[in-house]
């Protein structure tokens, strides 16, 4: 019983993928490699789990969507009311970054801002837009810049008009065409959506709702 008092993430699987970051908010990733995180933003490989290495917004392939919205955040409703419905069990679970987290999905959804990082930046390729200019931010858009087209994104510009400036911070969108941020359009998607999910524990928090 000592052992789960402990704050560890190899108690229980849901404390490694959330966690505290800058302004002691709580956001969706798992702790991960720089390389790897731009990595899966270029080109989707590598793990689309990946936090944020800046600590401003939810992680991932996209905020909103890939296993933050198929296979955790709803998910986890059913532990987070049980949870929050029982204060012996709070106390063994020690984890109040899980909880702040499950809250906010809950009653908001993804976390994109305020974020002052550049997003990945590729050209359009096919469709009507083909050669202009396209960004992480542009694609995720109610008006997607490539329309029909792919927006293939630019390795070779990592580090050069996104990804690290070098002091460990990132370099900053110098480009408010298409919002502010990696993903500024999708901040509050998906708010208590998910796949993988219970009616049950639904109804519970409708009834209960978290503290």
């Amino acid at each position: 019983k000592s052992l789960f008092t402990i704050d560890n993430t190899s108690l229980f699987g849901e404390a490694g993928s959330v966690w505290i970051a800058s302004e002691d908010r709580a956001l969706w990733g798992q702790p991960d490699l720089y390389n790897l995180y731009w990595t899966n933003q270029i080109d989707d490989s590598g793990s689309r789990t990946a936090q944020d290495p800046y600590g401003y917004i939810d992680g991932g392939r996209l905020p909103s969507g890939s296993y933050q919205f198929c296979c955790n955040s709803a998910t986890w409703r059913s532990a987070a009311v049980a949870v929050n419905l029982m204060p012996e069990l709070r106390a063994v679970w020690n984890n109040e970054s899980f909880m702040e987290y499950e809250k906010r999905w809950v009653s908001f959804g993804a976390w994109t801002q305020p974020d002052p990082c550049a997003p990945v930046e590729g050209t359009c390729t096919g469709g009507s837009n083909a050669g202009a200019k396209c960004t992480s931010a542009s694609e995720t858009s109610s008006t997607p810049r490539c329309g029909t087209g792919t927006c293939t994104m630019n390795s070779d510009l990592l580090g050069v008009t996104y990804g690290d400036d070098g002091t460990g911070d990132c370099i900053a969108d110098a480009d408010s065409s298409d919002g502010v941020g990696r993903f500024p359009a999708l901040h509050g998607a998906s708010s208590n959506d998910g796949d993988w999910t219970s009616t049950f524990a639904a109804q519970m928090l409708d009834a209960y709702p978290l503290e």
